[in-house]
């Protein structure tokens, strides 16, 4: 795996399965403004990729992502990693989902 974290993120509207939370009201608008800003400089090496869509046990298609982030980035103490997903369906706002992915003290 050379080091890297690999993550399979599934961005669907209601997974509680998955963990994922809806961006609290009062920030929504501070999250929508980071998926907004042009980045500086880039701070977080890390590869996304799209997978195919699967089919659930519900009927509903899912849209996966693989994530490799190399763990040499978050060696030692205090890291935290949190992710953030915004699904826009056609015709109404934006929705924010959050989840956090990393959260341990780390050797490499």
């Amino acid at each position: 795996m050379n080091g890297c974290f690999q993550l399979a993120v599934v961005a669907a509207l209601a997974s509680p399965a998955f963990g994922q939370l809806l961006v609290e009201k009062e920030q929504t608008a501070a999250i929508g403004r980071i998926f907004e800003a042009a980045p500086a400089n880039s701070t977080l090496r890390c590869e996304i990729a799209p997978m195919s869509a699967a089919l659930n046990y519900g009927f509903q298609f899912q849209a996966v992502y693989k994530i490799q982030i190399p763990l040499t980035q978050f060696s030692g103490t205090g890291h935290t990693l949190n992710t953030y997903t915004r699904v826009t369906p056609e015709g109404r706002p934006a929705v924010y989902l959050t989840k956090e992915v990393l959260r341990n003290n780390i050797s490499i």
